[in-house]
This record gives C-alpha cells, structure tokens and sequence, in this order.
C-alpha cells in the first residue's frame, strides 16, 4: 500500500512530466482502494435492496394468480356437481 511519501513522489515526477493541470486532472480521477471498497459496499446494498423488492413484486404476482387460478378452479368444480 502506499504510504505518503510515495505519493508525494509520484506527484511530483507526475509534475514534473505533465505540468500541473494535467497531474491535478489525473490524481483527482484516481481513487484508493478503500474509496473502490467505499463504492462497492454501497452499490451492494443498493442492488439487494433492489433485488429484495423485485421478488417480493414477483412473489406477490405468482401468490395472488395462484390464487385466483385454485378459486377458478374450485367455482368450476362447484359448477359441475
């Protein structure tokens, strides 16, 4: 992992190779791992939040056309005898 000094070091080779602008517009497009960690962490939570919605929806749908095909089904039965 690096330690300061060696981002220090690589600002200002950075610097001295790019010029300022271009070195500041990099580093500010690079991220740590612990920022990746950061981001990963949320997109997860976000997308089981998602997913847990999406089949409690599609659960709900089956359940409730189950039911209403097993009431069909029973009216008919009732009919027929």
């Amino acid at each position: 992992m690096a330690d300061e000094r060696a981002r220090l070091a690589l600002y200002r080779r950075l610097d001295d190779v790019l010029g300022e602008e271009h070195t500041v517009t990099l580093l500010d497009h690079l991220v740590t791992k612990d920022e990746l960690r950061l981001q990963f962490a949320e997109f997860r939570a976000e997308f089981r939040g998602e997913l847990h919605q999406a089949i409690t929806a599609q659960t709900r749908t089956l359940l409730l056309g189950f039911i209403g095909a097993n009431t069909a089904f029973a009216a008919v039965i009732v009919g027929l005898t």
